[in-house]
């Protein structure tokens, strides 16, 4: 699993090339609000 992260400190890049997914995060002082969890969700 290779995760790569890029960005200038508000948009991240987060590329996987273990799936070949690409996504785009914008980084947000508060973490849980901008996490996103598929799996768990309550």
């Amino acid at each position: 699993v290779e995760i790569q992260y890029s960005g200038d400190g508000e948009i991240v890049e987060v590329a996987g090339s273990f799936n070949g997914w690409h996504h785009r995060i914008k980084m947000d002082p508060l973490p849980s609000s901008s996490i996103i969890e598929p799996i768990r969700s309550r």
